[in-house]
């Protein structure tokens, strides 16, 4: 079986929106894309895509966990305490660099030391 694949850009969805969606029913997978880029897709719909899929822990748990795994010492601070910690750390950098804002440090990064763009 042959996928059909229509890529579409963002106006015709607002502007064709009936037809767009008869096209994903009938089996086309539509890929909508913004400036050349995909953004979102539409296809035919799955009873499948009603179930939801269980997540063990969200991100910010797993992220925790991972500190918490390489920085022990951090599980008995308390919140107050770290934000303390990282206040005294961000001072400490922001006196310590040549650069007044984090634009100015992208802008030399990325080759703009003349504030030109």
């Amino acid at each position: 079986m042959t996928k059909r694949i229509r890529f579409i850009n963002t106006r015709e969805p607002k502007n064709k929106t009936n037809e767009v969606v008869r096209e994903a029913q009938e089996g086309y997978t539509v890929v909508v894309t913004r400036r050349g880029k995909p953004v979102v897709t539409m296809r035919p719909f799955d009873t499948e895509d009603l179930t939801e899929v269980p997540r063990e822990e969200s991100i910010y748990q797993a992220l925790r966990r991972e500190i918490q795994g390489r920085y022990p010492r951090l599980r008995d601070r308390s919140r107050q305490e770290i934000l303390s910690e990282f206040e005294r750390i961000t001072t400490r950098i922001r006196e310590g660099s040549k650069f007044k804002s984090a634009e100015s440090m992208d802008k030399a990064v990325k080759g703009d030391p003349y504030d030109l763009t």
